[in-house]
C-alpha cells in the first residue's frame, strides 16, 4: 500500500462504494419481493403472488440469464 498514493486509494474506495450500492438496490427489490410473495402465499392469495412477480418484472432488473 505504500506505493499507491493516497489520491487513489481514496479514489478506488469511492468506486468501490458507489459499486456496492449500486448492486444494493436490486438485492433489496428482490428480498422485498420474497417477502410480499411470501405473505402472499401463506393468505393462499394467488393473485397478489402474481402481482408482486409482476412488480418484480417491471421494476427490477433481468436476471433471467
Amino acid at each position: 500500500m505504500g506505493v499507491i498514493s493516497t489520491t487513489a486509494i481514496a479514489a478506488h474506495q469511492i468506486a468501490f462504494q458507489v459499486a456496492t450500492a449500486l448492486c444494493m438496490i436490486p438485492f433489496c427489490m428482490d428480498m422485498a419481493v420474497t417477502v410480499r410473495v411470501g405473505h402472499a402465499l401463506v393468505r393462499n392469495d394467488l393473485s397478489g403472488i402474481r402481482r408482486a412477480g409482476a412488480a418484480a418484472r417491471l421494476l427490477g432488473p433481468d436476471s433471467g440469464d
